[in-house]
């Protein structure tokens, strides 16, 4: 039998946690609008730290509009 590399393992449970956050049924919970832009807003921040305040300020942009959107039309 084949050894397993232990990064596989590690990327494939990280893949199954992602599915999952996505297909999962809270995510129609009543603050789901904010709950993404914190997110996003999580992600501006790590995207700004390794790649500069252009970065950030292009994730922080999406992350507003993303947020406008969910707002005017998913409510």
């Amino acid at each position: 039998m084949r050894k397993i590399n232990r990064n596989k393992i590690i990327v494939g449970v990280l893949l199954l946690l992602a599915l999952l956050q996505v297909t999962a049924p809270f995510m129609q919970a009543k603050n789901v609008c904010m709950d993404a832009v914190v997110k996003c807003g999580a992600d501006a921040l790590i995207a700004g730290a390794f790649g500069g305040l252009e970065v950030f300020g292009m994730y922080a942009a999406g992350c507003i509009v993303g947020y406008s959107w969910c707002i005017k039309y998913y409510y």
